[in-house]
Protein backbone atom coordinates (compact mmCIF):
# COMPACT_ATOMS: atom_id res chain seq x y z
CA UNK A 1 0.00 0.00 0.00
CA UNK A 2 2.63 2.20 1.04
CA UNK A 3 4.49 1.66 -2.35
CA UNK A 4 1.19 2.19 -4.72
CA UNK A 5 0.47 5.76 -3.65
CA UNK A 6 2.35 9.08 -4.56
CA UNK A 7 4.55 10.83 -2.60
CA UNK A 8 2.15 13.77 -2.54
CA UNK A 9 -0.97 11.52 -1.46
CA UNK A 10 1.96 9.91 1.08
CA UNK A 11 2.49 12.49 3.20
CA UNK A 12 -1.13 14.12 3.73
CA UNK A 13 -2.27 10.49 4.41
CA UNK A 14 0.49 9.93 6.97
CA UNK A 15 -0.62 13.35 8.39
CA UNK A 16 -4.49 12.27 8.50
CA UNK A 17 -3.73 9.02 9.92
CA UNK A 18 -1.41 10.92 12.82
CA UNK A 19 -4.46 13.74 13.61
CA UNK A 20 -7.16 11.13 13.47
CA UNK A 21 -5.09 8.33 15.42
CA UNK A 22 -4.40 11.09 18.61
CA UNK A 23 -7.84 12.39 18.61
CA UNK A 24 -9.36 9.29 19.15
CA UNK A 25 -7.25 7.18 20.80
CA UNK A 26 -7.72 10.44 23.67
CA UNK A 27 -11.14 10.31 22.71
CA UNK A 28 -11.13 6.19 23.85
CA UNK A 29 -9.32 7.70 27.05
CA UNK A 30 -12.02 10.08 28.10
CA UNK A 31 -11.09 13.10 26.08
CA UNK A 32 -14.11 14.75 25.45
CA UNK A 33 -13.38 17.19 22.38
CA UNK A 34 -15.24 16.81 19.18
CA UNK A 35 -13.62 15.64 15.83
CA UNK A 36 -14.08 18.82 14.71
CA UNK A 37 -12.74 20.99 17.18
CA UNK A 38 -9.71 18.67 17.44
CA UNK A 39 -8.58 18.97 13.91
CA UNK A 40 -8.55 22.85 14.37
CA UNK A 41 -6.50 22.35 17.27
CA UNK A 42 -3.59 20.37 15.75
CA UNK A 43 -3.91 22.44 12.26
CA UNK A 44 -4.11 25.69 14.14
CA UNK A 45 -1.09 24.78 16.16
CA UNK A 46 -2.52 26.70 19.32
CA UNK A 47 -1.90 25.89 22.68
CA UNK A 48 -4.95 23.51 24.30
CA UNK A 49 -7.66 25.00 26.66
CA UNK A 50 -8.48 22.42 28.61
CA UNK A 51 -7.53 18.59 29.67
CA UNK A 52 -9.14 16.97 26.70
CA UNK A 53 -7.18 19.27 24.05
CA UNK A 54 -3.85 18.52 25.98
CA UNK A 55 -4.67 14.61 25.78
CA UNK A 56 -5.30 15.25 22.08
CA UNK A 57 -1.70 17.34 21.31
CA UNK A 58 0.18 14.86 23.46
CA UNK A 59 -1.13 12.00 21.34
CA UNK A 60 0.12 13.90 18.36
CA UNK A 61 3.27 14.45 19.37
CA UNK A 62 4.19 11.09 20.33
CA UNK A 63 2.65 9.29 16.95
CA UNK A 64 4.94 12.33 15.31
CA UNK A 65 7.75 11.30 16.85
CA UNK A 66 7.82 7.27 16.39
CA UNK A 67 9.15 7.81 12.91
CA UNK A 68 12.63 8.93 14.81
CA UNK A 69 12.49 6.89 16.93
CA UNK A 70 12.68 3.14 14.80
CA UNK A 71 16.26 3.01 15.44
CA UNK A 72 15.42 2.67 19.42
CA UNK A 73 15.87 -0.60 21.19
CA UNK A 74 13.24 -0.66 23.85
CA UNK A 75 13.80 -0.19 27.30
CA UNK A 76 11.87 0.50 30.55
CA UNK A 77 13.16 4.57 30.41
CA UNK A 78 11.94 4.55 26.32
CA UNK A 79 8.74 3.34 27.41
CA UNK A 80 8.33 5.57 30.73
CA UNK A 81 9.34 8.49 27.95
CA UNK A 82 6.67 7.64 25.80
CA UNK A 83 4.23 7.90 28.66
CA UNK A 84 5.76 11.25 30.01
CA UNK A 85 5.11 12.39 26.17
CA UNK A 86 1.46 10.86 25.96
CA UNK A 87 0.28 11.84 29.70
CA UNK A 88 2.24 15.50 30.38
CA UNK A 89 -0.12 17.99 32.02
CA UNK A 90 -3.21 15.48 32.01
CA UNK A 91 -2.55 13.89 34.92
CA UNK A 92 -4.14 14.35 38.68
CA UNK A 93 -0.67 13.70 39.96
CA UNK A 94 1.83 15.18 37.98
CA UNK A 95 4.48 13.12 39.47
CA UNK A 96 2.94 10.01 38.51
CA UNK A 97 3.90 11.12 34.87
CA UNK A 98 6.55 8.36 33.11
CA UNK A 99 6.66 6.43 36.64
CA UNK A 100 5.64 3.04 37.47
CA UNK A 101 3.25 2.83 40.04
CA UNK A 102 4.89 1.87 43.76
CA UNK A 103 2.25 2.02 45.96
CA UNK A 104 -0.06 -1.02 46.10
CA UNK A 105 -2.41 1.16 48.22
CA UNK A 106 -3.05 3.33 45.11
CA UNK A 107 -2.95 0.26 42.30
CA UNK A 108 -5.11 0.93 39.39
CA UNK A 109 -8.07 -1.66 39.09
CA UNK A 110 -10.74 -2.24 36.29
CA UNK A 111 -14.70 -2.08 37.32
CA UNK A 112 -17.48 -3.39 36.36
CA UNK A 113 -20.54 -1.45 35.33
CA UNK A 114 -22.14 -2.01 39.06
CA UNK A 115 -18.88 -0.87 40.45
CA UNK A 116 -17.49 -4.73 41.33
CA UNK A 117 -13.94 -4.99 40.76
CA UNK A 118 -13.57 -7.29 37.76
CA UNK A 119 -9.86 -7.43 37.70
CA UNK A 120 -6.55 -6.31 39.35
CA UNK A 121 -3.34 -5.78 37.57
CA UNK A 122 -0.18 -7.42 38.97
CA UNK A 123 1.26 -6.73 42.19
CA UNK A 124 2.87 -3.28 42.06
CA UNK A 125 6.05 -4.67 42.93
CA UNK A 126 6.40 -7.05 40.17
CA UNK A 127 6.08 -4.18 37.43
CA UNK A 128 10.06 -3.19 37.16
CA UNK A 129 10.86 -6.49 36.58
CA UNK A 130 7.38 -7.20 34.24
CA UNK A 131 8.47 -3.84 32.25
CA UNK A 132 11.92 -5.34 32.07
CA UNK A 133 10.99 -9.12 30.27
CA UNK A 134 8.58 -6.95 28.23
CA UNK A 135 12.31 -5.19 26.71
CA UNK A 136 13.14 -8.24 26.63
CA UNK A 137 10.31 -9.74 24.20
CA UNK A 138 10.35 -6.55 22.20
CA UNK A 139 14.24 -7.09 21.88
CA UNK A 140 14.89 -10.26 21.30
CA UNK A 141 14.43 -11.65 17.50
CA UNK A 142 13.77 -15.48 18.89
CA UNK A 143 12.19 -17.33 19.15
CA UNK A 144 10.48 -15.60 15.93
CA UNK A 145 6.86 -14.39 16.17
CA UNK A 146 4.92 -12.60 13.50
CA UNK A 147 5.86 -8.61 13.81
CA UNK A 148 2.39 -7.99 13.80
CA UNK A 149 1.14 -11.03 16.12
CA UNK A 150 4.42 -9.59 18.29
CA UNK A 151 2.97 -6.03 18.60
CA UNK A 152 -0.25 -7.15 19.73
CA UNK A 153 1.04 -9.13 21.89
CA UNK A 154 3.13 -5.90 23.42
CA UNK A 155 0.00 -3.96 23.04
CA UNK A 156 -1.89 -6.08 25.67
CA UNK A 157 0.33 -7.09 27.87
CA UNK A 158 1.13 -2.67 28.54
CA UNK A 159 -2.89 -2.44 28.90
CA UNK A 160 -2.22 -6.28 30.95
CA UNK A 161 0.34 -4.95 33.68
CA UNK A 162 -0.85 -1.42 34.10
CA UNK A 163 2.31 -0.11 34.70
CA UNK A 164 1.14 3.21 35.01
CA UNK A 165 -1.44 5.10 37.47
CA UNK A 166 -3.08 6.06 34.14
CA UNK A 167 -1.97 6.70 30.15
CA UNK A 168 -1.97 2.53 29.91
CA UNK A 169 -4.05 2.58 26.69
CA UNK A 170 -2.33 5.77 24.90
CA UNK A 171 0.89 4.48 25.87
CA UNK A 172 0.12 0.38 24.89
CA UNK A 173 -1.36 2.00 21.22
CA UNK A 174 1.72 4.37 20.55
CA UNK A 175 4.23 1.28 21.39
CA UNK A 176 2.06 -0.66 18.81
CA UNK A 177 2.63 1.74 16.21
CA UNK A 178 5.99 2.01 17.00
CA UNK A 179 6.45 -2.02 16.67
CA UNK A 180 4.53 -1.97 13.20
CA UNK A 181 7.06 0.86 11.67
CA UNK A 182 9.95 -0.40 13.02
CA UNK A 183 9.24 -4.01 11.41
CA UNK A 184 8.73 -2.41 8.11
CA UNK A 185 4.81 -1.34 7.94
CA UNK A 186 5.14 1.64 6.82
CA UNK A 187 1.66 1.59 5.68
CA UNK A 188 0.65 1.70 9.66
CA UNK A 189 1.43 5.09 9.52
CA UNK A 190 -2.03 5.81 7.68
CA UNK A 191 -4.38 3.27 9.66
CA UNK A 192 -6.65 4.99 12.55
CA UNK A 193 -7.03 1.73 14.84
CA UNK A 194 -8.95 3.99 17.89
CA UNK A 195 -11.23 4.94 15.90
CA UNK A 196 -12.53 1.58 15.72
CA UNK A 197 -11.96 1.02 19.48
CA UNK A 198 -13.68 3.83 20.23
CA UNK A 199 -16.98 2.89 18.44
CA UNK A 200 -16.95 -0.71 20.92
CA UNK A 201 -15.15 -0.23 23.89
CA UNK A 202 -16.79 -2.46 26.14
CA UNK A 203 -15.30 -5.09 22.92
CA UNK A 204 -12.17 -4.02 24.13
CA UNK A 205 -12.08 -4.47 27.67
CA UNK A 206 -14.21 -7.81 27.12
CA UNK A 207 -10.90 -9.07 24.78
CA UNK A 208 -8.67 -8.45 27.67
CA UNK A 209 -11.22 -9.93 30.54
CA UNK A 210 -11.69 -12.91 28.26
CA UNK A 211 -7.68 -13.35 28.11
CA UNK A 212 -7.76 -13.43 32.11
CA UNK A 213 -10.83 -15.32 32.38
CA UNK A 214 -9.09 -18.37 30.69
CA UNK A 215 -5.66 -18.74 31.86
CA UNK A 216 -3.90 -16.46 30.14
CA UNK A 217 -4.51 -17.60 26.24
CA UNK A 218 -4.22 -14.37 24.06
CA UNK A 219 -5.74 -15.96 21.23
CA UNK A 220 -9.08 -14.32 22.19
CA UNK A 221 -7.29 -10.24 22.12
CA UNK A 222 -5.08 -11.76 18.65
CA UNK A 223 -8.15 -11.86 17.02
CA UNK A 224 -10.17 -8.79 18.18
CA UNK A 225 -7.12 -7.24 17.04
CA UNK A 226 -6.94 -8.83 13.80
CA UNK A 227 -10.30 -7.92 12.90
CA UNK A 228 -9.88 -4.35 14.14
CA UNK A 229 -7.33 -3.80 11.93
CA UNK A 230 -8.86 -5.18 8.80
CA UNK A 231 -11.84 -3.07 9.13
CA UNK A 232 -8.96 -0.07 9.37
CA UNK A 233 -7.02 -1.31 6.31
CA UNK A 234 -10.23 -1.68 4.78
CA UNK A 235 -11.65 1.61 5.58
CA UNK A 236 -8.23 3.16 4.65
CA UNK A 237 -8.48 1.41 1.52
CA UNK A 238 -12.08 3.04 0.75
CA UNK A 239 -10.45 6.57 1.27
CA UNK A 240 -7.68 6.15 -0.81
CA UNK A 241 -10.41 5.33 -3.68
CA UNK A 242 -13.10 7.92 -2.57
CA UNK A 243 -10.17 10.68 -2.22
CA UNK A 244 -9.10 9.61 -5.73
CA UNK A 245 -12.66 9.99 -7.16
CA UNK A 246 -13.39 13.18 -5.73
CA UNK A 247 -10.01 14.77 -7.08
CA UNK A 248 -10.26 13.53 -10.55
CA UNK A 249 -13.88 15.14 -10.49
CA UNK A 250 -12.83 18.47 -9.18
CA UNK A 251 -9.96 18.32 -11.57
CA UNK A 252 -12.04 17.42 -14.79
CA UNK A 253 -14.34 20.03 -13.35
CA UNK A 254 -11.76 22.81 -13.57
CA UNK A 255 -10.43 21.73 -16.46
CA UNK A 256 -9.72 24.43 -19.27
CA UNK A 257 -11.20 26.64 -16.67
CA UNK A 258 -8.56 27.06 -14.26
CA UNK A 259 -5.30 25.54 -13.47
CA UNK A 260 -4.44 24.21 -9.57
CA UNK A 261 -2.03 22.25 -8.12
CA UNK A 262 -2.63 18.92 -5.88
CA UNK A 263 -2.49 20.81 -3.08
CA UNK A 264 -4.87 23.42 -4.03
CA UNK A 265 -7.43 21.20 -5.05
CA UNK A 266 -7.27 19.36 -1.64
CA UNK A 267 -7.80 23.10 0.02
CA UNK A 268 -10.95 23.35 -1.99
CA UNK A 269 -11.93 19.70 -1.26
CA UNK A 270 -11.39 19.46 2.47
CA UNK A 271 -13.33 23.17 2.43
CA UNK A 272 -16.32 21.83 1.33
CA UNK A 273 -19.56 22.04 3.52
CA UNK A 274 -17.22 23.98 6.19
CA UNK A 275 -16.96 27.88 4.63
CA UNK A 276 -15.78 29.13 8.21
CA UNK A 277 -12.65 26.27 7.91
CA UNK A 278 -9.26 28.43 8.10
CA UNK A 279 -6.38 28.09 6.42
CA UNK A 280 -2.87 29.64 6.56
CA UNK A 281 0.64 29.29 5.17
CA UNK A 282 1.98 27.80 8.12
CA UNK A 283 -1.17 25.54 7.59
CA UNK A 284 -0.65 24.59 4.58
CA UNK A 285 3.62 24.27 4.70
CA UNK A 286 2.90 21.64 7.79
CA UNK A 287 -0.19 19.00 5.91
CA UNK A 288 1.62 19.22 2.49
CA UNK A 289 5.21 18.71 3.74
CA UNK A 290 6.05 21.97 1.61
CA UNK A 291 7.87 25.60 2.68
CA UNK A 292 5.63 28.64 4.16
CA UNK A 293 6.51 30.60 1.37
CA UNK A 294 4.99 27.48 -1.07
CA UNK A 295 2.08 27.56 1.21
CA UNK A 296 1.67 31.40 0.56
CA UNK A 297 1.84 31.43 -3.00
CA UNK A 298 -1.28 28.51 -2.77
CA UNK A 299 -3.57 30.22 -0.78
CA UNK A 300 -3.19 33.75 -2.67
CA UNK A 301 -3.11 32.31 -6.27
CA UNK A 302 -6.78 30.62 -4.80
CA UNK A 303 -7.35 34.19 -3.71
CA UNK A 304 -6.64 35.86 -7.19
CA UNK A 305 -9.02 33.15 -8.87
CA UNK A 306 -11.85 34.16 -6.33
CA UNK A 307 -12.10 31.03 -4.83
CA UNK A 308 -10.77 32.21 -1.48
CA UNK A 309 -11.46 35.40 0.65
CA UNK A 310 -8.55 36.55 3.01
CA UNK A 311 -8.57 38.07 6.55
CA UNK A 312 -6.86 38.46 10.15
CA UNK A 313 -7.56 36.87 12.70
CA UNK A 314 -5.60 38.25 15.38
CA UNK A 315 -2.47 38.66 14.15
CA UNK A 316 -2.75 36.00 11.60
CA UNK A 317 -3.31 36.13 8.19
CA UNK A 318 -5.99 33.63 7.15
CA UNK A 319 -8.31 32.38 4.12
CA UNK A 320 -11.53 31.15 3.84
CA UNK A 321 -12.75 29.35 0.95
CA UNK A 322 -15.55 31.97 -0.61
CA UNK A 323 -19.41 30.47 -0.19
CA UNK A 324 -20.95 29.09 -3.63
CA UNK A 325 -17.60 28.60 -4.99
CA UNK A 326 -18.52 25.37 -6.99
CA UNK A 327 -21.13 27.02 -8.41
CA UNK A 328 -18.82 29.86 -9.70
CA UNK A 329 -16.66 27.45 -11.36
CA UNK A 330 -19.64 25.49 -13.55
CA UNK A 331 -20.20 29.71 -14.53
CA UNK A 332 -17.16 30.12 -15.70
CA UNK A 333 -16.20 29.57 -19.36
CA UNK A 334 -13.90 27.05 -20.48
CA UNK A 335 -10.48 28.32 -22.39
CA UNK A 336 -11.74 29.30 -26.08
CA UNK A 337 -15.35 29.14 -25.26
CA UNK A 338 -17.65 32.27 -26.41
CA UNK A 339 -18.13 35.31 -23.80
Amino acid sequence: MDTTISAYQRHKFIYNGLTDEAIYSAQLEGASTSRRVARQLLEQNREPRDLSERMIVNNYLAMENLQDLLGVKATPDFIKELHRTVTEGTLDIESDVGKIQSDQGDRVKVFGDSEQIIYVPPPARELSARMEALCDFINEPEPWMHPLLKAMVVHFMVGYDHYFADGNGRTARSLFYWMLLKAGFPAARFLVVSALLKEAPAQYARAFLNVEYDGGDLTYFLIYQLKILRRAVAQLEEYLADDRRQAAALKEGLKDRVELNNRQIDILLESRGEPERLWTAQMVADRFRVSRPSGYSDLNSLENMGLLRRGREGRRVVWRVVSGWEDWLQSVPKNGADG
